[in-house]
């Protein structure tokens, strides 16, 4: 009769553990992807100037900005 209890212990723990591996494995592969995605945007926003830890002789293009427009007062 033990033998029983503790097989439906055993089948019970199963159960439940199966879920858990199965959603913290879920977790893992995003946590990891979300990284990757974070890494990568970095890489392209501004790793290229920081190449070798140190920063690099040319900067990010400069924006070209229009001169402001004067308009002159309607009344």
């Amino acid at each position: 009769m033990e033998l029983m209890i503790w097989m439906a212990v055993w089948f019970a723990a199963t159960l439940a553990l199966v879920p858990t591996l199965v959603v913290g494995s879920w977790f893992v592969i995003i946590y990891v992807v979300v990284g990757m995605i974070d890494g990568i945007l970095w890489l392209l926003d501004q790793g290229w100037r920081t190449r070798g830890g140190r920063k690099a002789a040319t900067g990010p293009v400069p924006a070209l900005i229009a001169p402001r427009a004067v308009i002159p007062d309607a009344s």
